[in-house]
């Protein structure tokens, strides 16, 4: 899965700044937007959710409508170190038991805290079977945890900037960084076998990769796609003004969103682009797309989705109330994480919100669905599994 501040890069003057300079740029822009998001919330003071939020944490959790609330996302109550109000320490297995959502939902939940990380927040992760890796905004290491259990089996240590994105495939695993480069690793032995220095002095912001090749995203405005073998750079592909946040590919296109508010769909063969879309009143943050739709996330809080092959908006996903951070879609659901702490879960089909998650005290950044489980990163620290019926 659920990834995260890197966005300072919006002319060619960018470019010449220092590693140092473009992270703390980026982590001040995603600070200051997440601090006024918090402020608005806070001046309104009548939102049902943050209400419900408030009496959750001595209620346990309750369910109003599609709604489930778990106490573990309520504000006074967080990791490991942290007291509720009444002074007591807070007890993991106090309020993440079991929970299941009211008659009116379709959808069944459980939640278990999988990773408490004291050092920071979550900002990437995969997993599968056996381990979870995940990437953290405070730190430079990238940790490998056991899956289920959560405990923690290996740092890899390396990079000179923070882990902003990695995937793992089989025992290979490849980290992108805010010092400008990509790591590959031996997820058995933890070895760093390459580093390349591929967007220098600019931040790593995603990236994906098959048996071909390798495609990159950063700080400034460019992709580049490299050989997977050789790590030698095929292309650079030229189109965005700002920061690339998210990318995605398959056999025939490239598909990345910007900072500049724009998606842009390239040809994979040869590099050509496609198609412009525009759509979102803010950045783009995530994306996933498929032969029939594109999903966008952005830090408007809402969700497009696209029509895969005419790229005409079919629908609006609007509900979050803080910036979409990270989504992922399969089948008929699409899961979606946002700065207001929630995770919630859409109809792809009809565009209805099916349940909204409150584990999480802080912004969720990144997400994984698989196999009937769901695992969220988040600002506050930590990994929660969430197990769906």
């Amino acid at each position: 899965s659920s990834s995260a501040a890197a966005a300072a890069a919006s002319s060619s003057s960018s470019k010449n700044k220092s590693t140092a300079n473009v992270h703390e740029a980026g982590t001040a822009l995603s600070n200051s937007k997440r601090s006024s998001s918090k402020k608005k919330k806070k001046k309104s003071g009548a939102s049902s959710d943050a209400q419900q939020e408030e009496g959750d944490e001595t209620n346990g959790s309750t369910a109003q409508g599609g709604e489930l609330v778990v106490s573990a996302g309520s504000p006074s109550v967080a990791r490991k170190g942290r007291k509720k109000s009444d002074g007591r320490a807070s007890s993991l297995a106090d309020f993440l038991r079991p929970r299941s959502s009211s008659k009116n939902s379709s959808l069944v939940y459980s939640a278990t805290m999988l990773v408490t990380d004291e050092e920071g927040w979550i900002c990437c992760l995969q997993f599968d079977e056996q381990r979870i890796v995940s990437g953290c905004l405070n730190y430079r290491d990238v940790k490998v945890w056991d899956y289920p259990t959560g405990k923690c089996l290996m740092n890899l240590s390396g990079h000179a900037g923070i882990v902003y994105c990695l995937q793992f495939k089989d025992d290979t695993l490849i980290t992108g960084s805010g010092d400008g480069s990509f790591r590959v690793w031996d997820l058995c032995t933890g070895e760093c076998k390459n580093t390349v220095e591929a967007h220098s002095p600019n931040g790593v912001l995603c990236l994906q990769f098959d048996d071909e090749i390798l495609v990159t995203g950063c700080t400034y405005k460019w992709v580049k796609v490299w050989d997977i073998k050789t790590f030698e750079c095929m292309r650079t592909l030229a189109g965005h003004e700002e920061a690339v946040w998210c990318l995605q590919f398959d056999r025939q296109k490239i598909v990345s969103g910007s900072e500049d508010n724009t998606i842009i769909v390239w040809d994979r063969a040869t590099g050509a682009l496609v198609e412009t879309l525009q759509g979102h009143e803010a950045p783009i943050r995530c994306l996933q797309f498929d032969q029939k739709h594109i999903v966008s996330g952005s830090e408007d809080g809402k969700i497009n989705i696209w029509d895969g092959e005419s790229y005409e908006v079919l629908r609006k996903l609007e509900g979050h109330t803080g910036s979409v951070i990270c989504l992922q879609f399969s089948g008929s659901r699409i899961f979606s994480g946002s700065f207001d702490g929630s995770v919630r879960i859409w109809d792809l089909i009809t565009g209805a919100c099916l349940s909204t998650l409150r584990g999480h005290s802080l912004g969720v950044y990144c997400l994984q669905y698989r196999d009937g489980v769901l695992l969220t990163g988040s600002e506050d620290g930590t990994i929660i599994k969430w197990t769906i019926g």
